[in-house]
C-alpha cells in the first residue's frame, strides 16, 4: 500500500471506529482483523471508482473504439465517444460491457468480437442495431459456430458467468440486446431523452433520478447487480448526473451478507431488516466519505474473506 492509500486507510479506520462508537455499532469490525481488511477492501473500491474517473478525464485517441485493434477498451471507447458528444454511442458501449462483463482470461474479447461483428465490415454500433432490435439475435444465430469452434478464448465476465450467446438459449444475449434497445427507444427515443425525462421527472435530484431509471429498467437478464454497475459506470463516466440512491441490499447476495456481518455480526444475522441495514449503510458512507458504489463493493468482497485480506479485480 503506497503512502496516500495508506493516508486514506488510516482515515477509514478511524471514520469506522468513531460511527462504530458514536452512531451505531458495528460488531463485523471488532475483530482487529476483520476490520483491517474491510478497511483494505474500501481502498480497492475507492481506486477502482478513480480509475474510471482518471479514463474519463483523460484524452482518447480513435484506435479505442476500433475493435479490430489491440488497442480497444469499451471503458475507454465510451469516453472517446463521450467527448466526441455521441452519447448513444458511449451508453450503447457501456450496455455492453456491462453485459458481457472483463474476462480474467480472455479479458473483453467477447465483447470486442461481437460489437465489431468478427471483421466482417460493419459494427454492431448504436446506430445498426437501433434500427433492427432483433438483428443481433439473428446475427449470433448465423455466427455462433464462427465464435465458438475457432480455438479463440471467448468468455464472460465473472458477474455475468451464467449468460450465453447460444441462440437456443434462454439465457441467450441476441434477446437480452433487443429488450435494452426497445426499453431505450420506448422512453424517448435515445439515451439522452431517456436520462433527461428522469431527471426532470425528478427535479435533477441526482439520488432519486439514478432510483427512477433503477426502476424503469425493465431488461432482461439485467438484475440488481447488472442496472447497479451499468447505471454507476454511466455516473462515473458522466454521461448522466446521477449517484446512487442506496446500495440495493434487499436483491443482493454478496452486499446483504457483508452488511449483516458489519451491522448484526453475522453473515446469516436476522438482527435487522434489509431496509435498516441499506438505511445503515446510507449513513455509513456518509461518515466514511465514499459512494454508496464503492459501499456495497467493498461490503461484497469483505464477506468473502472477513478475516484475510484478499484482492479482488471488481
Amino acid at each position: 500500500m503506497n503512502e496516500r492509500d495508506q493516508i486514506r486507510a488510516d482515515a477509514l479506520e478511524a471514520a469506522l471506529l468513531a460511527f462504530h462508537t458514536n452512531v451505531i455499532s458495528l460488531p463485523g469490525i471488532v475483530p482487529v482483523e476483520n476490520r483491517l481488511t474491510l478497511v483494505k477492501q474500501f481502498v480497492d473500491s475507492i481506486r477502482r471508482v478513480s480509475f474510471v474517473r482518471t479514463i474519463r478525464n483523460r484524452p482518447h485517441q480513435s484506435v479505442v473504439a476500433d475493435p479490430s485493434n489491440r488497442a480497444f477498451d469499451p471503458i475507454k471507447a465510451a469516453a472517446f465517444y463521450a467527448a466526441q458528444g455521441e452519447v448513444d454511442e458511449a451508453c450503447w458501449l457501456v450496455f455492453l460491457s456491462t453485459h458481457f462483463g472483463k474476462n480474467g482470461t480472455s479479458g473483453w474479447r467477447l465483447l470486442k468480437d461481437v460489437y465489431g461483428a468478427l471483421g466482417q465490415g460493419n459494427l454492431w454500433n448504436w446506430a445498426s442495431i437501433s434500427q433492427s432490435p432483433d438483428g443481433m439475435t439473428q446475427w449470433l444465430t448465423v455466427n455462433y459456430d464462427a465464435l465458438t469452434s475457432d480455438g479463440v478464448p471467448r468468455h464472460f465476465g465473472n458477474h455475468r458467468k451464467y449468460e450465453s450467446i447460444r441462440p437456443s438459449s434462454s439465457k441467450s444475449t441476441g434477446p437480452v440486446i433487443a429488450s435494452y434497445v426497445r426499453w431505450v427507444l420506448s422512453n424517448g427515443g435515445n439515451h439522452v431523452h431517456l436520462f433527461g425525462r428522469a431527471l426532470e421527472e425528478t427535479n435533477h435530484v441526482s439520488r432519486a433520478a439514478f432510483g427512477r431509471i433503477y426502476d424503469s429498467m425493465k431488461v432482461l437478464r439485467f438484475g440488481r447487480t447488472a442496472k447497479f454497475d451499468y447505471l454507476s459506470m454511466l455516473a462515473k463516466l458522466d454521461l448522466v448526473a446521477i449517484e446512487a440512491n442506496s446500495a440495493y441490499l434487499s436483491t443482493s447476495t454478496g452486499p446483504i451478507r457483508g452488511a449483516k456481518l458489519l451491522f448484526g455480526g453475522s453473515v446469516v444475522s436476522n438482527q435487522y431488516s434489509t431496509q435498516e441495514l441499506d438505511t445503515y449503510a446510507i449513513h455509513l458512507a456518509g461518515a466514511l466519505r465514499v459512494g454508496l458504489q464503492e459501499m456495497e463493493d467493498a461490503l461484497c468482497n469483505w464477506q468473502k474473506s472477513p478475516g484475510r485480506y484478499q484482492r479482488f479485480a471488481g
